[in-house]
C-alpha cells in the first residue's frame, strides 16, 4: 500500500484497506501464536520460551489503533457508505466494481449475491466486516501471486481465506439472535437435575 502513496498525500480514503489488513494480519498473528503454544505444550508457558512470548507479544497488536472488532465494524460501515454513494445495494455487484475486491469476489459469486440491511445489529456489522477484511486480503494475495510470489503458497492462502469467508458469511446469514430472558429463576437451577443422575 505504502509504495504507491506519495508523502504528504491525504490517505483517509484508504481506511477500508488499512483497517482490513491490520485486523486480519493481527488476528492471524494471534492464532498462529496460540497454535504454536498448543503444539509446544506446558513448556510454552515458561517465561523464556518463544511460544509463550509470541502469545503475549502478538496480543497488543489486536488492540492498537482500536480493537479488531471495532475495526471490522468500521470496515462494514465504510463499505455501506460507499454503497449508498454509488446507489448499489447488492454486495456482489458492489464488490465486483470495487478496486480492492474485484478479483477475489469472482470466487464468491453466489455467496455475496444478496441485498444488505443498512440497519443491522452491531454484532452483524462485525461479522460482515470480518468477511470483507478477508475478501480484501484475498484480493491482495491474488495481486501478490501475479507479481511472481510462490504459487503453492498463494494457492494455500487462497484456500484458507475462501474457507474462512464462507464460514463467516454463513454465520452472518444465519443471524440467530437470542432474546433476553427475564423471569429465568423458575426451573433454571441445574442442582435440581442432579438427583436424577445416579
Amino acid at each position: 500500500i505504502a509504495e504507491n502513496i506519495p508523502s504528504g498525500e491525504d490517505i483517509s480514503r484508504f481506511d477500508i484497506l488499512a483497517n482490513s489488513v491490520k485486523s486480519v494480519v493481527t488476528d492471524y498473528m494471534q492464532e498462529a501464536a496460540q497454535s504454536f503454544l498448543q503444539l509446544v505444550g506446558a513448556k510454552g508457558y515458561r517465561l523464556d520460551h518463544l511460544a509463550g512470548r509470541s502469545v503475549v507479544d502478538s496480543r497488543p497488536f489486536q488492540i492498537f489503533e482500536g480493537s479488531n472488532d471495532i475495526l471490522y465494524q468500521q470496515v462494514t460501515e465504510s463499505v455501506f457508505k460507499l454503497m449508498r454513494k454509488t446507489q448499489v445495494n447488492n454486495l456482489y455487484d458492489f464488490f465486483k466494481g470495487y478496486t480492492h475486491t474485484d478479483k477475489a469476489i469472482e470466487y464468491f459469486k453466489d455467496l455475496f449475491n444478496f441485498e444488505v440491511d443498512y440497519k443491522m445489529a452491531q454484532r452483524n456489522l462485525v461479522q460482515l466486516g470480518r468477511s470483507i477484511g478477508r475478501l480484501i486480503t484475498m484480493n491482495l494475495t491474488i495481486d501478490l501471486g501475479t507479481k511472481g510470489f510462490n504459487t503453492d503458497m498463494i494457492s494455500n492462502s487462497l484456500k484458507v481465506l475462501q474457507n474462512e469467508i464462507q464460514t463467516s458469511i454463513a454465520s452472518y446469514k444465519l443471524n440467530l439472535s437470542p432474546n433476553i430472558v427475564e423471569d429465568y429463576q423458575i426451573g433454571s437451577s441445574w442442582l435440581s437435575n442432579l438427583s436424577s443422575i445416579k
